[in-house]
């Protein structure tokens, strides 16, 4: 029998399934009945809602001393998803200035940022209105909301057509669904980015849970974006920092802090994937699959984000990638690019605007599942890759 067939007495082998918990008071009141399971312990609402609190407060904390004194300018990154709903409620209820403060900060001033994707319904997942955005920011007082459109990537002088359809032939040019939705990322980030700069902001804030820290960070190693995934935790630019305060927190306990504070959802992303591949994505099946491990194994996540939380750029002298804007190697063979980029990958050896190995393998990576065929007309960059990274 070869060594790799299964015997009669494979049973005994397996994993042996979880255990499920047999009691049913809150262990950590030892009072109240539990009405949540995490992670095999039992938590009341009571309880559970604390620990939220707790832990959201924890990582602003370690980003800012509670004990030093600020009139910095905060911002919310708000996409109308699970994450970003409770991170306006958290902050409305312990970093508001009409809140009972236990720390010295004085955020008198809370931006609201939403980037307005209509532009690009075709190649996303989901589809928000914009009343149903200002609805949800105008049930809290001190918050401003501010929109942007995505297609101000592409306002300025430099560009010969309006800004939607340079936003449009950019993303029509792009050779994978893969590039597609990953170039929507990096534009969406940019752009929070930009905005938070624009309006003198210290430190902007994302709604993004363990879960969706996790899966971020799965997919930039699958892009090859492995470099840099400290920054998807957090990162700072040009004098903003950008942190994920539910980091700490898987999608379980946001979604049940969300139900038992009524707070509106108006945006949640598919997981739905069709049959023949034409709309898979690498961010997009990399979700699918720890979604499915979170629900049987929710640990596993834990150690996704704890053992990429430990990884460490291998060079320390890093430069900046002019689409981006994150570092990268400074080596001469981890970048190619081209003053105009084209579809061509022939084109992006000779030049003096810096690519990383993934940007440009976004530009230039075709397979068969290809949105585009190559060409070699030029593909109008964002208006921060049209110049120096230095000058952004």
């Amino acid at each position: 029998m070869a060594s790799c067939d299964i015997n009669a007495n494979a049973s005994e082998e397996r994993m042996p399934k979880r255990r499920k918990t047999s009691t049913k008071t809150c262990i950590k009141c030892k009072q109240d009945n539990g009405c949540l399971v995490l992670r095999g312990l039992v938590y009341c609402r009571k309880c559970t809602q604390a620990l939220v609190t707790q832990k959201f407060k924890r990582v602003i904390d370690e980003v800012i001393d509670p004990h030093e004194a600020s009139d910095a300018v905060l911002a919310i990154g708000y996409s109308g998803g699970l994450g970003s709903s409770l991170i306006l409620h958290l902050v409305a209820q312990s970093l508001c200035p009409s809140t009972r403060r236990t720390r010295r900060h004085t955020w008198d001033r809370i931006h609201v940022v939403y980037i307005d994707q209509d532009v690009v319904s075709g190649y996303i997942d989901h589809k928000v209105e914009l009343k149903d955005i200002e609805s949800v920011v105008a049930k809290y007082p001190h918050f401003h909301l501010t929109k942007v459109p995505l297609e101000k990537c592409f306002e300025g002088d430099l560009y010969s057509d309006p800004p939607r359809e340079s936003l449009l032939s950019y993303l029509g040019g792009l050779p994978t669904r893969s590039a597609i939705n990953e170039s929507i990322q990096i534009m969406t980030r940019r752009l929070l980015e930009r905005t938070a700069k624009s309006l003198d902001v210290s430190h902007l804030l994302l709604g993004r849970s363990l879960s969706s820290v996790s899966i971020a960070l799965l997919s930039s190693i699958c892009s090859g974006r492995g470099s840099t995934i400290g920054e998807e935790r957090q990162s700072s630019q040009e004098g903003v920092v950008s942190l994920n305060p539910l980091r700490e927190l898987g999608s379980k306990e946001c979604a049940a802090c969300v139900w038992w504070y009524s707070l509106n959802v108006i945006s949640s992303p598919i997981l739905h994937l069709e049959s023949g591949g034409s709309t898979a994505s690498i961010s997009r099946l990399t979700r699918a699959f720890l979604s499915g491990i979170e629900k049987d194994y929710p640990s596993t996540v834990f150690t996704i984000a704890k053992t990429c939380a430990k990884v460490v750029p291998k060079e320390n002298n890093m430069g900046i990638c002019a689409l981006c804007f994150r570092n990268a190697p400074t080596s001469e063979e981890q970048f190619g690019a081209s003053s105009v980029i084209s579809a061509s990958s022939q084109d992006l050896e000779d030049s003096s605007l810096r690519l990383c190995y993934a940007c440009k393998t976004l530009l230039t990576s075709g397979n068969s599942r290809s949105t585009s065929s190559m060409n070699t007309s030029p593909l109008p960059l964002p208006i921060w890759g049209m110049s120096t990274p230095n000058t952004h």
